[in-house]
This record gives C-alpha cells, structure tokens and sequence, in this order.
C-alpha cells in the first residue's frame, strides 16, 4: 500500500509540473514582442492595435502594478466577427509570455506521411499556447446562464477566476461576448476586478481583455462616415462605445442607473475593431500563401503563384460592396482551393513516376507555381523542370 502512495505521489507531482510547465509570467520584452507580432500579423486594425499595445505596455511599465488592492488593466473590445479580436487575443498572449519568436516546428504531415492539412499549414511552438506553455492565458465563454441555476454559475465563475489568478499572478483573462452577461455577474465581475483584496487575491499584475460584437453596425456608420478608420479619432470611439454599453445595460431594467455607470466604468478602455475591407482580403490572402510556400519548403520544394492567383481566390469571398460578409472567415474556405491542387499534384508527380515523388531527392529544390484558369473553377499547378 505504501509503495502504491509513493507511485501515485509521483505521478501526482509529474503531472502538476507538466501542467505548469513553461511561461507564467510576462516576459521581460512583452511589450516590444507584443508591438512587433500585432502590428505584422492582425491586418486592417491599426488602431485597435495601436491602442491596445500602448495600454498594455503603459501598464507593464507600473514599478507598483502589484501593490495589495491594484486593478488589473481592462480593455473592451468591439467589432464584428471575423475582424481579428480572437486573433489578436490568441498572439498577444504569446507575446507576453515569450513564445512567439520561440523555436517553432511546422505541422504539414499527416496520416499519408506528406499532403495533409495543405492551406492550412498549422504552425505551433514546442510550448503550446493556449496550453501549458502560457498557463496563466485564459479564456471563458459560454456565460448566458440558464435563469435557474445562475447563483451557482456565477459563484463558479467567480471561484475559477480567483483560484486562475492565485495560482498565475500575472494573468491574461479574456471573457467573450461580456455584453451578454447578466446583472449580478457584471457585477461581481466589477466587484472582483474593483476589490480584489476582498477575496484574498492580488489582480493589479493581470490584464482582462473583455470581448464583444456589440457596437458593430455603429462602427460601421462611424467608419463610413468618416472616411476610413485612419481618419476615426480614437477618444470619440471610445466614448461611443462605453455609452453604447451603457445604453443597451440600462434598457435591461435590471439595475440602477450608479450600478451601469460603475459597470462601465471600470473598464480602461473601449477598443474598436472595424470592418475588413477587400484590400485587407486580399493582404490575408497573400499572407496565407506566404505560410503555404514556407510549409512547401519543408516538403522539398519552392511554391510560387501567379498574379491572378489572389484574385482568384478573393473571388470565393462574399462581399457586400467593399466589405466581406463574414470578415477574414471566408479565407480558409478560399484556400482550400490551394489544397486541393497541391494534392493533385502529388498525386500526378507519384503516378509519372512509378510512385516515388521527385521531391526531396534533387539537390535543387524543385519550382512549383500555382496558376488561376480564368474560364475555370479550379487552380492548376505547373512544375518547373
């Protein structure tokens, strides 16, 4: 019996310093990492970005940002979906705690040993993130509670967020669609975030991103009328924005008129996110490609396209007018097209040559260039000999 406790005492120690491994504090060079990664990789939203990388670095920069009763930084994001708020969430986390830039591997083999997951090369780091290697990065959704069992969601709500930030001082929580949040739970989430002494917990090194959809027909009056989000002022967005909160919570009749000021009050900064437009389509687009082409160099040989290619792509897109339907949500879709060529191709190289693919075996890495038939609803591969 002993020796199977002192097993299980060790197994039980293993896996907790698995599920600790890695990250748990911001790095050092967050701010800079932070910068760098949003800035090249969320296209169209510079001044989402721009705001939230200068909120976040001022707060970094507090010499007492931990003092006993501090407020974490909290951030409000709006826009429609589609527009990059996951994206820029899921990097900026990251960034903060020094994966992004970390050694990485390219996941493109699959079952078959070569073609799976082409145009959608998934790129991870050796410490993945979300998961073990940025354990203090969460994110919780899911919080339109059913009416009868709401006391006993929130209180589990509350206990996970405390038990999170206990455990990772330095902390980046994300709640999604928060506007969606019921009286009591915004306001015990202000009341945690306001008052964290009270629960025995330090919050003032954290940061909360708070996400939602609300506000995203008047973004895009605001952005039409001003004539392109670079001539948007970022304070009368802002204010927009927190009254709109303001507006929609206080028509709920749950609460008093102090108790929805104090709830959008405590939020530092409301963060637009504007509607993609076909340029930022076609950005994302080349973008992609560039991930395949660095994926095909790992598979023994080069991937070019020609000038139509992304035209033709962008033509798999919805648009309404200028705008994507459904934002950047229609790129993986688009690309499949560039999978579905490739894997023809490996299947025409294999059969041409008695089932031993030329590539990998030359000294010269092999040119692959993918062209767009105009009269015809697929793309075509040519290799370079």
């Amino acid at each position: 019996m002993f020796a199977m406790g002192a097993v299980g005492a060790v197994v039980a120690a293993i896996a907790a310093l698995y599920l600790t491994a890695g990250n748990q504090h911001f790095s050092r060079d967050g701010c800079d990492r932070l910068d760098t990664v949003l800035n090249s990789r969320v296209v169209g939203q510079e001044l989402a970005i721009d705001q939230f990388v200068e909120a976040v670095c001022e707060h970094l920069r507090k010499e007492n940002r931990g003092a006993v009763g501090n407020k974490p930084l909290v951030v409000s994001v709006h826009g429609p979906p589609g527009v990059g708020k996951t994206l820029t969430h899921t990097l900026a986390a990251r960034a903060l705690y020094g994966l992004e830039g970390a050694a990485r591997s390219t996941e493109v083999v699959g079952p078959d040993g070569f073609w799976s997951g082409w145009g959608i090369p998934r790129v991870q780091s050796s410490l993945e993130c979300p998961g073990r290697g940025c354990a203090g990065y969460k994110v919780l959704y899911g919080m339109d509670f059913v009416e009868s069992k709401r006391d006993q969601q929130r209180q589990a709500l509350r206990n996970a967020i405390v038990d999170h930030i206990k455990a990772f001082q330095e902390s980046f929580v994300v709640v999604e669609e928060y506007d969606k949040l019921d009286c009591g739970t915004r306001s015990m989430l202000r009341q945690l975030v306001m008052n964290p002494d009270r629960a025995n917990v330090s919050m003032g090194k954290s940061i909360f991103l708070l996400e939602s959809n609300l506000g995203m027909f008047e973004l895009q009056t605001m952005l039409e009328a001003a004539g392109g989000a670079n001539k948007v002022s970022a304070e009368a967005v802002h204010h927009k924005l927190k009254d709109l909160i303001f507006d929609h919570w206080r028509g709920e009749g749950c609460e008093t008129f102090y108790d929805t000021l104090k709830n959008t009050n405590f939020i530092d900064l409301y963060i637009p996110y504007f509607s993609l437009e076909k340029k930022h389509l076609k950005q994302i687009l080349e973008m992609r490609l560039g991930e395949a082409s660095t994926a095909a160099a790992t598979q023994g040989f080069h991937l070019q396209w020609d000038r139509h290619v992304v035209d033709f792509l962008l033509g798999k897109v919805e648009f309404d007018g200028n705008y994507p339907v459904d934002g950047a949500k229609d790129v993986d879709m688009a690309m499949r097209y560039v999978s579905r060529a490739l894997r023809k191709l490996k299947g025409m190289e294999e059969l041409s040559h008695g089932g031993q693919s030329l590539f990998g075996r030359r000294q010269s890495l092999p040119r692959v260039v993918l062209k767009a038939d105009k009269d015809s609803n697929i793309l075509r591969t040519e290799v370079a000999r």
